[in-house]
């Protein structure tokens, strides 16, 4: 299968887009090897409300919480065959 490559740091993801703006990090490194693998920027108090208000902003409006149960299903099912078929990498 093909594999992604990591890329260097994440961000967060808020409000449907990656946001670095905290610029603090965290190393990520691979449990078995000890390896450096990425960073990931770390979440502070503001970052966790903005998130917070942006899903529930999305559940009011009805972008998931108005979608049919069968799509909703849909849509987790396929993030579930994502994770699984990445098991390795992640």
């Amino acid at each position: 299968g093909f594999v992604k490559p990591i890329r260097p740091s994440y961000g967060l993801w808020i409000d449907g887009k990656e946001d670095f703006s905290n610029g603090e990090t965290i190393p990520v490194h691979n449990p078995a090897t000890g390896d450096f693998l990425t960073e990931v920027t770390a979440g502070s108090a503001d970052d966790i409300n903005r998130a917070v208000k942006s899903a529930k902003t999305s559940f009011e409006n009805g972008c998931w919480s108005k979608l049919p149960p069968r799509h909703r299903a849909k849509v987790l099912n396929r993030a579930a065959e994502l994770l699984t078929e990445n098991m390795s990498e992640l």
